[in-house]
């Protein structure tokens, strides 16, 4: 449980702090509680026995109590203890959950914060299920299923901890044989169930991987799965981790709760058994009934705070490896992207021997080119050369390669790379729409309050959807669906366009982004662009030769080379 407070910061800690002079709080009023319990039964059975208590009869002459004014007030006080005791445990509740909940929030920021600001090869190691998973349902797992349950854990060890140093001073005997027979049963117990927990607990991590990428995949690519009728394969994938994870959940729920039933059995029946015994050898039991009184009152309050002890320890058990999840996500460093210096595009930019490999596979070797000011370039080759990793070097989205990249010639580094971005509009056939209006969509990442829009206006016309926006029922405020599902992939790809073309930039990159647009279609559009800012500066990733007529320059990109061909 240790590894828990790791998570926390020093204001989690304090506010734990004061959690834990509740459950201290709680242990003493409960224990005040079930003292309260030995002398009102004695003043039932026999008042004479307090008559050599000098607290009692302080009492009873300073306030000229009879033995029924005496036997109602502690009656009175046993009551008011009880209740007091009960309302503090629902007040340490309430605190002890309002705590988790604030823990859920600020845990689920974090995760989000920290995937959000990893460097682009983040992303295609981790798939977007796991992500999702860890962001979505291991940060409520953690919360609900670890901090809580410690939490309670502690709580009820404080007051289970009061009432035994109280149960020891009464009656050590009792106290140690009850004591010694509960630790040996759940020792027992648990040194049986502990590996099967911790098991069971890792490979519903894996299960739950399992389900959230199944998931993934269907409604990503649910177009192919109609297509091929494959709803039923996809059905068949999903079943296994989920029915593997709903048997590994309900087997740790039956595990956490079975001492239960055993500790009642033993527990009570030890008692009654104990009594009938001294009743069958004429013991005086009138004469002990306020110290069976009291450990039958301890019984009855204990021992479910001995099964929510087991049994929360059970389920941190079983969720603990979970912790290791979201401590390494809370290991993971931030990487803000700061612009530190300005960069200067008015004559051109250089690639000098690029070079990138990924997983020991050489994708680029010795690349250079340069792109001019204000031209408009086309990068051709067959797929899978490099083509797009080229424009994601250029757009610092990958920090390790080799070679040089000088923009007016001053060299550029990584930093300087992705301060360079400020420059460029992008728009690529990978990218998609959000489930947000069409201004959302387009001034992507702009509070609502900020938006401009003439500029919206007036780039909408660009790539011809001035029309298509009039038609929406609200205009602008339209929702689209999520990946653009309910439009045409030529209106898909012109929204993508009017978002880059939003940021107002001086360098375009089209990663294959005309191949929707009839050639009529795409004359207008880049007439408009170029009309709109006359000195941006076009690169075309493209397969169609239709394009090349607009480029000044059109360089093929072959295995371990590039030239530049002459565009006629």
């Amino acid at each position: 449980m240790i590894n828990i407070l790791n998570l926390f910061d020093r204001k989690d800690k304090l506010n734990l702090f004061f959690l834990l002079l509740l459950f201290i709080a709680s242990g003493v009023i409960e224990v005040l509680g079930i003292a309260s319990v030995a002398p009102f039964i004695a003043l039932l059975t026999k008042p004479e026995y307090l008559i050599n208590n000098q607290l009692y009869m302080s009492i009873i002459n300073a306030y000229e109590l009879t033995n029924l004014d005496a036997t109602v007030l502690m009656g009175s006080l046993v009551i008011i203890l009880f209740a007091t005791s009960n309302i503090i445990a629902a007040y340490t509740l309430w605190k002890t959950v309002s705590f988790t909940a604030s823990q859920q929030h600020k845990i689920s920021m974090i995760v989000m914060k920290k995937y959000l600001y990893q460097p682009y090869e983040f992303y295609t190691k981790n798939s977007s299920s796991y992500l999702s998973k860890n962001i979505l349902h291991e940060t409520t797992v953690i919360c609900e299923l670890v901090i809580l349950p410690s939490l309670q854990f502690v709580s009820k060890c404080a007051i289970v901890a009061s009432v035994s140093v109280f149960l020891l001073y009464i009656n050590y005997q009792i106290f140690i044989g009850t004591i010694m027979i509960l630790a040996i049963i759940y020792i027992l117990i648990y040194s049986k169930i502990k590996t099967l927990l911790l098991n069971y607990g890792k490979n519903k991590v894996l299960m739950n991987k399992d389900k959230y990428k199944y998931v993934n995949d269907a409604f990503t690519d649910i177009k192919n799965i109609k297509f091929y009728s494959a709803e039923q394969s996809y059905l068949g994938l999903f079943s296994d981790p989920t029915k593997q994870f709903a048997d590994l959940t309900a087997k740790s729920i039956l595990l956490s709760v079975l001492p239960r039933y055993i500790l009642e059995v033993l527990a009570f029946g030890g008692i009654f058994t104990v009594l009938v015994y001294f009743l069958s050898k004429d013991y005086n039991l009138i004469a002990q009934s306020p110290v069976i009184g009291v450990f039958i009152i301890a019984a009855y309050r204990a021992l479910p705070m001995l099964q929510q002890i087991y049994q929360n320890f059970a389920i941190y058990k079983f969720n603990s490896p979970v912790v290791e999840i979201i401590k390494n996500i809370y290991d993971l460093s931030i990487k803000k992207n700061v612009d530190r210096t300005e960069i200067n595009f008015s004559k051109n930019i250089l690639l000098k021997d690029i070079a990138f490999s990924y997983d020991d596979k050489i994708i680029l070797s010795n690349i250079s080119l340069e792109i001019k000011k204000s031209n408009i370039i086309a990068i051709v080759g067959e797929s899978g050369l490099g083509k797009t990793t080229l424009i994601d070097i250029i757009l610092g989205f990958h920090a390790n390669f080799d070679g040089k990249i000088f923009a007016d010639d001053i060299l550029l580094s990584n930093e300087n790379l992705i301060s360079l971005r400020k420059k460029i509009g992008y728009v690529s056939q990978d990218m998609s729409l959000t489930n947000m209006s069409l201004e959302n969509n387009i001034a992507f990442g702009v509070k609502k309050s900020d938006i401009d829009y003439d500029m919206l206006t007036k780039i909408l016309a660009v790539v011809e959807l001035d029309n298509f926006a009039a038609s929406l029922d609200q205009k602008y405020e339209s929702i689209l669906a999520e990946r653009g599902m309910d439009i045409s992939g030529g209106q898909k790809q012109r929204i993508l366009l009017a978002r880059a073309l939003y940021r107002g930039p001086e360098i375009l990159i089209l990663d294959e982004t005309t191949s929707s647009f009839n050639e009529e279609l795409e004359n207008k559009i880049i007439e408009n662009i170029k009309k709109y800012l006359p000195g941006i500066t076009i690169i075309l990733i493209t397969h169609r030769l239709s394009s090349l007529k607009y480029c000044n320059n059109v360089f093929r990109l072959s295995k371990n080379k590039i030239s530049e061909i002459i565009n006629n």
